[in-house]
């Protein structure tokens, strides 16, 4: 499943309802690509690690397949990096450079000494 765009309060619930009709097909596995995704709240982070959860309890697997910058830096905010693909994506130099800065700001913000 490739979603596009924003995914805020607004539309969750659309997103919630397409996954959950997937996840009731008897679809053992099911990614969620979030590389298109230009926002993401906290909303639909909540939305997806609860997801995450029903197919477990299902005895399936849900995955995130790859994710924008934008859904990384919220992943890594609220500590859903668990969540987060690892694979070849992640091995790009300029990616890895955006994390750590990323991880730097956020840490800044708590502790103006850094």
């Amino acid at each position: 499943m490739v979603v596009d765009g924003v995914v805020d309060d607004s539309n969750c619930r659309d997103l919630e309802a397409t996954l959950d009709v997937l996840m009731r097909k008897d679809h053992a596995h099911v990614v969620v690509d979030l590389g298109r995704v230009k926002v993401m709240d906290s909303t639909a982070a909540r939305m997806l690690v609860h997801a995450q959860e029903t197919q477990r309890g299902r005895r399936r697997d849900l995955r995130i397949g790859s994710v924008s910058d934008t859904v990384r830096q919220l992943f890594n905010v609220l500590q859903l990096g668990y969540m987060l693909p690892s694979g070849p994506e992640l091995r790009d130099k300029r990616q890895i450079a955006s994390r750590q800065e990323s991880r730097r700001r956020i840490r800044a913000l708590f502790d103006p000494v850094v």
